[in-house]
């Protein structure tokens, strides 16, 4: 399927964009509108920068994986903990 993947985002036509071919190739797509503040739209650019995605669309899909994760992780009895470089550890809260 990989493979396939590829080709079909070889085929696309220049002017479609990598979003669109992926649209394309799922069943029931969901148009999402989303408004943001000047804040959250720069946060979701720097997040797309660091993240390397080429979409806003990719950041949050991205996020929303990880999202689900944690949750799940939580619900089974899990804790997310962060360890820093100096070993101090830091546990997630705020989901």
């Amino acid at each position: 399927m990989l493979n396939q993947n590829i080709q079909n985002t070889k085929e696309q036509k220049p002017s479609e964009s990598k979003t669109t071919a992926n649209l394309a190739q799922e069943k029931n797509p969901y148009r999402l509108n989303l408004t943001l503040n000047a804040d959250a739209k720069n946060e979701l650019e720097i997040l797309k920068t660091k993240a390397q995605k080429s979409s806003f669309v990719d950041v949050l899909r991205a996020a929303i994986t990880v999202y689900k994760v944690v949750i799940e992780h939580q619900e089974a009895g899990g804790r997310v903990i962060f360890r820093k470089q100096d070993n101090t550890e830091e546990v997630l809260r705020f989901v």
